[in-house]
């Protein structure tokens, strides 16, 4: 991964990794606590996270 330079690239980033996190149909405990580690290093507050991460799990099973 490349540093992200902007917000935009900060969401696309954690939702690369929710997507491969994903990709067995489980989003697993240990999955879940790195993604909320890299975002947490990208300046993402824990509320933020949350919704970012529910946003793209939703996503994910609505394709």
């Amino acid at each position: 991964y490349l540093i992200p330079q902007n917000q935009v690239e900060k969401e696309k980033q954690l939702e690369d990794m929710i997507k491969l996190a994903m990709v067995d149909g489980d989003f697993a405990p240990a999955e879940h606590k790195l993604i909320n580690t890299v975002g947490a290093k990208l300046g993402f507050d824990k509320k933020e996270l949350d919704q970012l991460v529910e946003k793209h799990i939703h996503k994910i099973k609505v394709k």
